[in-house]
Parts: C-alpha cells; sequence; structure tokens
C-alpha cells in the first residue's frame, strides 16, 4: 500500500514538507527534508483529537520530499512522528520507521500474521493494525489482529521501543527479550541488535544462534570463555534494597541467558 501525498493507501510512505517555495519539486531539490513537527504520539496529535498543530507551515509551501519502497500492507493507521523519526503501521501487522529527513527505513518490526479468513464484516483484507498506535512514556504501543493458528484470531498489545524497533513484548503481554538485548543498541551492538528477528522471542531457533555473540561486558570475568551467562550480584543489608527481613541481610546471584 502507499501513503502519497500527505496520507493515502497505496504501498509507499511520502513526505510533504515546507520549503518556503510553493508548486512540485524534483527529489534532488529536496534531498535533506525537515519537519517542524518532532512530537505526534497519537491520533490526530492530542488526546481531545484536536489535530492542530500551530506550528507547521501553510499546505502552500509545501512541496514532495521523498518517496520510500513499497511497504508490506495497506496503511490505514495515522502515522506518527517520534523526534526525527515517522512510525508507519500496516495491516500486514508491522511497523516500520523512517527517517523524517531522507525516508531512510530506520526498523521494521512485524507483530504476527494478520487475519486473512472468516471476515464478519468490512473489507480490510488481511485485517492487521487498523487502529493508530501511540506512544507514550517513551514507548510504541500498537494493537495488531492475529492469526496463529488459521481460524484462531486475537487482539495482541505490543509495547515497542521507537527508536530502535525492539519489541518489548508482544502476544499476551509476555516479554520476548531481556535486557541484555535492548541493551545492545547503547553498546556500539547496532549490526548484533539487527541480527535479532523482532518478532521472535530471544530463544527461538534463530535467535538462540546469536546467543554465543554476547559482548564480553556481559560476560562473568571468572567464567569460561564460551560461556553466555551474565551474572548479578545484590549485596543486602539493614539500609540496602533488597533486605532480607528475616536476616537483617542476603547476598543473592541471578543468572541471564537470553
Amino acid at each position: 500500500m502507499r501513503l502519497d501525498g500527505l496520507l493515502t493507501t497505496g504501498v509507499a510512505l511520502a513526505l510533504l514538507c515546507g520549503c518556503g517555495t510553493t508548486g512540485a519539486a524534483s527529489p534532488s531539490a529536496h534531498a535533506a527534508a525537515t519537519t517542524t513537527t518532532t512530537k505526534w504520539p497519537t491520533y490526530h496529535l492530542t488526546a481531545g483529537r484536536t489535530g492542530n498543530d500551530r506550528k507547521e507551515p501553510s499546505f502552500a509551501a509545501m512541496s514532495h520530499a521523498w518517496t520510500t519502497a513499497a511497504l508490506d500492507g495497506a496503511v490505514y493507521a495515522e502515522p506518527l512522528v517520534f523526534g526525527s523519526n515517522i512510525i508507519v503501521a500496516t495491516e500486514h501487522n508491522s511497523l516500520y520507521s523512517f527517517d523524517a529527513a531522507s525516508g531512510q527505513q530506520l526498523w521494521h518490526a512485524n507483530l504476527g500474521s494478520p487475519r486473512t479468513t472468516n471476515f464478519p464484516c468490512g473489507n480490510i483484507m488481511p485485517l492487521g493494525i487498523t487502529s493508530t498506535p501511540v506512544i507514550t512514556g517513551g514507548s510504541l504501543y500498537a494493537v495488531a489482529e492475529v492469526e496463529a493458528p488459521s481460524g484462531t484470531y486475537r487482539f495482541h498489545l505490543a509495547k515497542v521501543n521507537p527508536t530502535t524497533g525492539a519489541v518489548v513484548y508482544n502476544k499476551d503481554g509476555k516479554p520476548l527479550y531481556s535486557w541484555r538485548v535492548l541493551l545492545l543498541p547503547y553498546l556500539d551492538q547496532d549490526n548484533l541488535f539487527k541480527e535479532f528477528k523482532k518478532d521472535e522471542p530471544w530463544d527461538s531457533p534463530h535467535n538462540r544462534q546469536l546467543i554465543p555473540l554476547m559482548p564480553d561486558v556481559f560476560r562473568d570475568s571468572h567464567a569460561a570463555v564460551d560461556s553466555t551467562t551474565t551474572r548479578l550480584m545484590i549485596f543486602c543489608g539493614p539500609n540496602v534494597h533488597g533486605r532480607d527481613r528475616r536476616h537483617g541481610h542476603r547476598r543473592d546471584r541471578h543468572r541471564h541467558r537470553d
């Protein structure tokens, strides 16, 4: 499907930017688009659905800036703006993030198989993310209609990192990743982070193959070289968080393998 112009139902996303002149322009004339709005976190901008951003330029001063490659499904949800990212949801249960200036795809996450059978009403097919997601508290939330197995339909609420595309939890609210995976982009491990399939649990057949590539910062310095276990030692006492009320203190070790 496409978002062409401001918003249509096609298979690509096009951005109109304020440029100070009127009329159409060639893509090369606006290779570095700029956006005024840096926060459009919900349908029609605010909880009151005002849809009114007085900082935006007039439509008469806008021109075409860039167009994405084809997306994987129709777009009925309103695109969101998070800083310099434009986030789009499709009926194929996909979330995309694009750089507002260049149109470059930053990440793509899929939340499961969309509904393709036994439609009670309506003409959207397949049926995936139809309602506009919302960004609040630094996280992106989206509701996807998922068909799995065939003939079984559920609405899944997903919590996604809007900066990296990491799916924090999906399906029935169960976490997909541990803190180790979510920290990778902040440890100069972007390439490893991108190898993880964001729509699968950390211990899926594909993602388990990545566990041995865990950065050394997570590895116990006293463990074997090929160890994939992270140990956390928590000290407790009368004035320390986690104090054992029965004995006054304790020392715990927790192991993480994901």
